[in-house]
């Protein structure tokens, strides 16, 4: 059994909101890299080692491009940014099978990018006390990470 689309009053469904995502997203992604890549240099310049943030940092960046390749993908070929109700089932199917993968690297690279922030704080705070907040909020990081991932 088949179900058209209902018409909601207000509702265009010629909108396409793809184009706009994709440019959010390669702006938001280049900032990134931008950032990641000042760091390091800055880092080399003053000669600091890299840390366990740094190394945290790099995975957490490399998960939002593979989210944002994913993205882009999507919007070229399954109608993301556009009204579900334009898609046929083909490209539902792997509209939904994006949208599964996106779900699970989100939370991981949302998770590495608070651990590093974690981990900075661990260097910059020496003192043993200063250090216990730290572990319960990188213990609390993980099990939202594990939680929000399965």
């Amino acid at each position: 059994m088949s179900f058209t689309t209902p018409i909601y009053p207000g509702v265009n469904l010629e909108a396409n909101e793809g184009p706009l995502l994709k440019a959010v997203s390669i702006s938001f992604i280049s900032l990134t890299v931008y950032t990641i890549v000042t760091r390091l240099f800055s880092r080399r310049y003053t000669k600091i080692p890299l840390g366990l943030d740094d190394l945290l940092i790099l995975i957490a960046a490399t998960l939002s491009i593979v989210y944002t390749a994913i993205i882009i993908v999507e919007v070229q070929t399954n109608f993301y940014g556009q009204h579900i109700g334009k898609s046929d089932p083909e490209h539902l199917e792997a509209y939904l099978k994006g949208l599964y993968v996106l779900t699970i690297i989100y939370p991981v690279a949302l998770s590495m990018c608070k651990l590093s922030l974690l981990a900075l704080y661990w260097r910059v705070f020496a003192v043993t006390r200063g250090r216990i907040p730290i572990l319960v909020a990188s213990a609390l990081n993980g099990a939202w990470c594990v939680a929000a991932a399965s």
